[in-house]
C-alpha cells in the first residue's frame, strides 16, 4: 500500500534522511519517537504538503510525482494542525472539502458526527482541540480512503474515545484492502492494535519491523545488575543503575543476526540465570525509552 524509498526532505532546522518504509495492505503501522523526531514531517511529506527533495513515494503502486490527484483521493488524513476553515461549520467544511473526493458520502460524515457526539452545525473554531480532532477523523472516514495517515489522532481525547478509535481502526483493515499509518506517543494503543512499528529519531528510522519481531529482539532485565558490566557491549542497549535496583535493556542474542562467541554466551547465560534478576519482554514504551537513552549516550549527547 505504501512504499517509501530513499526519501529525503530538508527544512530550515530539520531534515528527513534516507527514509525507507514499507506498509502492506491490510495492516496498521505505528510511528513512534520522541518529540521533534520527524513523525509529523514524514506524514506531511507523504501527503505532499512538504515536497520531498529526493527519493520516491508510491501509494497503491502509484507515484506521488506522477499521479498526485489520484493518490490524494485515496488518502484519509488527520493532522495535529487544523487545515480546515475555522469560521465555517463542521458540515459546511465537510461539504466544501468533500468535493475533492470522488466517494465522499455526507451521510457517513453526519453519522460519525453523531457517533462522536459533535455538532455538525457548530463552527470549527468553537470546538475544543479534542472535538476538532474528532471532526477530522469523521471526515477522513467519510470518503472511502484506502490509506489513512494519522498524526496523534487521540492525543487530546479521553480513554473511552481511544478505545472506540482502536475498534474503528481494526474494523477498517478487516477487508485487507486498507492500511493505517498512525503516529502517536500512546504506545499502549500500539501494543493493542499495531501490526508493525517504526521508530524515528533525528529524522532517521531506527527500526521498522513487525511488533512480534520487536518484542523478540529485546529483553528487559532488572534487579541487582552489579555484574551487568561483564555483559558483551554488543548486547547492552542501555543500562541504568538505581538506588535499590537497576534495569537494562538488552539485544536478545537469540534474535536472527546476533552473533556471540562461546565465552560471551557463557557470560550472558550466567547473568540471565541469576535468581536475583527478573527477565521480561519490554513494552513499546520501555523499548522507546531505553533505545533513545542508549542512542544519545553513544552519540555523546549526555
Amino acid at each position: 500500500m505504501l512504499q517509501i524509498t530513499d526519501l529525503t526532505k530538508e527544512l530550515p532546522e530539520f531534515s528527513l534522511k534516507n527514509i525507507n518504509l514499507s506498509l502492506p495492505k491490510g495492516y496498521i503501522m505505528g510511528l513512534v519517537g520522541v518529540n521533534a523526531c520527524g513523525k509529523s514531517t514524514l506524514i506531511k511529506t507523504i501527503c505532499n504538503i512538504y515536497h520531498k527533495d529526493s527519493g520516491s513515494i508510491r501509494i497503491d503502486g502509484m507515484s506521488m510525482d506522477e499521479q498526485e490527484a489520484t493518490i490524494k483521493n485515496k488518502l484519509g488524513i488527520v493532522l495535529t494542525e487544523n487545515f480546515y476553515e475555522s469560521n465555517l461549520s463542521l458540515e459546511k467544511n465537510a461539504l466544501y472539502f468533500g468535493r475533492h473526493f470522488e466517494k465522499y458520502n455526507h451521510d457517513v460524515f453526519l453519522r460519525y458526527c453523531r457517533h462522536f457526539d459533535i455538532d455538525p452545525a457548530k463552527r470549527l473554531r468553537k470546538l475544543s482541540k479534542g472535538q476538532q480532532m474528532k471532526f477530522q477523523i469523521a471526515f477522513a472516514l467519510s470518503h472511502e480512503a484506502s490509506l489513512f495517515l494519522m498524526d496523534e489522532p487521540t492525543g487530546n481525547l479521553d480513554q473511552a474515545f481511544r478505545q472506540e478509535f482502536m475498534r474503528i481502526c481494526q474494523e477498517l483493515i478487516e477487508d485487507g484492502e486498507r492500511s493505517i499509518l498512525l503516529a502517536t506517543h500512546q504506545t499502549d494503543t500500539l501494543d493493542q492494535i499495531a501490526d508493525f512499528v517504526t521508530m524515528m529519531e533525528n529524522g532517521c528510522i531506527q527500526f521498522s519491523m513487525s511488533k512480534e519481531e520487536i518484542h523478540d529482539k529485546y529483553l528487559l532485565v532488572s534487579g541487582d545488575l552489579s555484574s551487568a558490566t561483564a555483559l558483551p557491549d554488543s548486547l547492552i542497549v542501555h543500562l541504568e543503575h538505581g538506588k535499590y535496583h537497576s534495569m537494562a535493556m538488552l539485544h536478545n542474542p537469540d534474535f536472527p543476526g546476533m552473533t556471540l562467541t562461546p565465552r560471551e554466551w557463557e557470560v550472558y547465560n550466567n547473568i540471565i540465570s541469576d535468581t536475583n534478576l527478573s527477565c521480561m519482554v519490554p513494552t513499546l514504551e520501555e523499548i522507546m525509552y531505553f533505545k533513545t537513552k542508549g542512542d544519545k549516550l553513544r552519540c555523546g549527547n549526555y
